[in-house]
């Protein structure tokens, strides 16, 4: 069966050079899609996939390739390597292609199918890869998951390979603005800082400017600060930093907050304690942020001269923080209210109850629940532990 095509080439670092031509190509991609059912999974499966023979050649290859490479002639493609199909600046060095230059020694694809073939087990990881195409280069990021088998005594491997190109720019984008942008609302906290301190010089009404101007700036970069953390929360990167406080402490600072907001001009909010000298172990920022979007929540879902009441409660093991407010959720809306982006504001909105028990339950370790009746009112409810537990 073996029909093999050999460079003799000494520069050849990484893999075997050796291949296979095309007539035992086609004849191996016969026996692979002789059942409709392994054809069928291949070409509807959304990413790139494609079975590579032993020595990393393509047999197979599915349509999804052809709708990102724009090129319909799987023939040509046939009896390629990775690297070769997808134009990698690297593979054009040496006589024997992909995986012959002295930089494929740490070419990730390569590294993957080899380790997958030696290792006789599926493996995925991220891969970066430059390509150049009619003398433009471009920079992909895909992951890769390589999966070995072997049929009528031949060794292949199952290739699937996804561009996270996007999801990449996305995230580099996303800290550099989150960082410069947060830095300048700072900056522009800072410089009322510096006009309020020099309050003497300024009339009441440039004073007054001065300090709404600091307040705005302050919850300016707290709102960045919040989408930074869910984001960083939602992509699984979100760093905790455990430390014990007295819940008291946390729970009027909140409060004093939530009474600066200008919802709260026509509302009554107000703290109840039974269990004033409790502390636990929680991360400050994350637990403020969770209380605070649960009472700016109740603020918006009261009417003029409504009463919100913040309350604990604790036992030996767990602390409970609860918010109630006057109003009702109908039932549409109870069954939607921590689903990401939903709202009853709008649209482009709905992150607070989402996030409240994106951070709560999956960063802090407690639950998030509510109870909600025309004739109780709606109570949120933060249960979590004195003591973090390690998952």
């Amino acid at each position: 069966m073996l029909n093999l095509i050999e460079h003799h080439n000494r520069e050849t670092r990484v893999a075997d050079p050796r291949r296979e031509d095309k007539e035992t190509i086609l004849l191996e991609k016969t026996w692979l899609t002789s059942g409709t059912f392994i054809d069928v999974v291949l070409q509807e499966n959304p990413a790139i996939v494609g079975i590579l023979n032993k020595y990393r050649q393509f047999i197979i290859i599915n349509k999804s390739y052809f709708g990102v490479q724009g090129d319909d002639d799987e023939v040509k493609i046939l009896g390629k390597r990775p690297g070769e199909v997808f134009e990698c600046i690297h593979a054009k060095t040496m006589p024997s292609g992909c995986g012959g230059s002295r930089n494929c020694r740490f070419c990730s694809i390569i590294n993957t199918l080899l380790d997958a073939m030696k290792e006789q087990r599926t493996i995925t990881r991220e891969v970066r890869l430059t390509t150049e195409n009619s003398g433009s280069e471009t920079a992909l990021d895909l992951q890769v998951t390589a999966k070995p088998f072997f049929h009528e005594r031949e060794q292949y491997v199952l290739l699937s390979m996804i561009d996270i190109s996007s999801d990449k720019r996305k995230k580099v984008l996303e800290s550099i603005l989150f960082h410069d942008i947060i830095n300048s609302a700072s900056s522009l906290y800072s410089l009322f800082s510096l006009l309020k301190g020099s309050s003497g010089m300024f009339d009441e009404e440039m004073k007054k400017l001065i300090r709404e101007g600091g307040e705005v700036a302050d919850s300016l970069a707290d709102l960045l600060n919040s989408l930074r953390d869910l984001t960083r929360a939602e992509n699984r990167e979100l760093e905790i930093s455990w430390d014990r406080y007295a819940v008291e402490k946390l729970l009027r600072e909140v409060v004093f907050t939530a009474e600066m907001l200008p919802v709260c001009k026509e509302r009554r909010l107000g703290i109840e304690l039974s269990c004033p000298e409790i502390d636990a172990e929680t991360d400050e920022q994350l637990f403020k942020r969770i209380l605070l979007n649960m009472i700016k929540n109740a603020l918006e879902a009261s009417e003029n001269g409504g009463v919100i009441r913040v309350y604990a409660e604790a036992d030996k093991e767990e602390i409970s923080v609860s918010v109630h407010n006057e109003g009702s959720m109908s039932p549409e809306v109870q069954v939607q209210v921590f689903q990401r982006s939903f709202s009853t504001k709008g649209t482009n909105r709905g992150l607070g109850t989402y996030s409240m028990k994106l951070l709560g339950e999956q960063y802090l370790g407690g639950t998030i629940s509510f109870i909600s009746a025309d004739e109780e009112g709606t109570v949120f409810t933060f249960r979590f532990p004195r003591v973090h537990r390690e998952s």
